[in-house]
């Protein structure tokens, strides 16, 4: 059901093509054995036709749209199949024994290296009886120029983020419902961490000036040298502390 609605949704939001245009031969290989012959297919399907491969590369490059080529897709598919059919007429004891050894020993990236024994039996087979050479290394590296029919599409405006809206205005939103509560907790934290300064510095004036007497518990009592603490005294942080405890 979910499969049938989001299809009736594309059909509402873009042209889809029939299924006729879509209905073709598929390539029915696992991941290994299409690794193990893709480098001889993508030379085989560049040398039979010199723009096939190409044009393809060339339309998904240009449209992003694979619905622009799926004549071309065609053509790269039945390209494929006439290679593996040939593979298999010609070298199907050689191929299965390279992919077998790749999948076995390959590792989780399936590589050849520890299959290169196997490799040049099926690049001697391919080259005899198929007529192609393993290409050399940098092969589908090179820079091609294709002179195409197909007209160049109209290159679209490169999109642009949203614009960020406004800062809301923040004086005419109404004050929360906890805000006095807030206030009262900032302020009762203010004057606790006041007054612990206070008396970490009485103590250390205790222990500091033998004239104060450590039983002492108002800071009026005492003889204070240090201008922290004289400022201290000057703005009754010690009253305000048991003004604290009492709320």
């Amino acid at each position: 059901l979910a499969s049938s609605v989001f299809v009736g949704l594309l059909k509402h939001s873009m042209d889809l093509p029939p299924l006729s245009e879509l209905e073709v031969p598929e390539i029915k290989m696992t991941s290994v054995p299409l690794l193990a012959a893709a480098i001889h297919m993508g030379k085989f399907c560049d040398r039979q036709s010199k723009v096939l491969l190409l044009e393809f590369m060339l339309c998904n490059q240009e449209h992003h749209d694979p619905r622009k080529c799926l004549t071309e897709g065609k053509e790269v598919t039945s390209c494929g199949l006439k290679f593996l059919g040939l593979l298999k007429k010609n070298c199907a004891d050689q191929f299965t024994d390279y992919f077998q050894c790749i999948y076995k020993h390959g590792g989780r990236t399936f590589s050849i290296e520890n299959c290169r024994k196997l490799q040049y039996p099926l690049d001697e087979c391919i080259k005899m009886k198929i007529g192609q050479e393993r290409p050399e290394l940098g092969y589908f590296n090179r820079v091609r120029l294709i002179d195409t029919n197909r007209p160049r599409p109209t290159p679209k405006p490169a999109p642009m983020p949203e614009r960020i809206p406004d800062m809301p205005d923040f004086d005419s939103m109404p004050d929360p419902e906890t805000l006095e509560a807030r206030k009262y907790l900032n302020e009762a934290m203010r004057v606790y961490i006041d007054c612990k300064y206070v008396n970490f510095l009485y103590l250390n004036e205790v222990i500091e000036n033998p004239t104060c007497n450590a039983s002492d518990v108002h800071l009026q009592r005492c003889h204070f040298s240090s201008p922290e603490l004289k400022l201290a005294k000057k703005d009754t942080l010690a009253l305000n502390e048991t003004r604290f405890y009492e709320q």
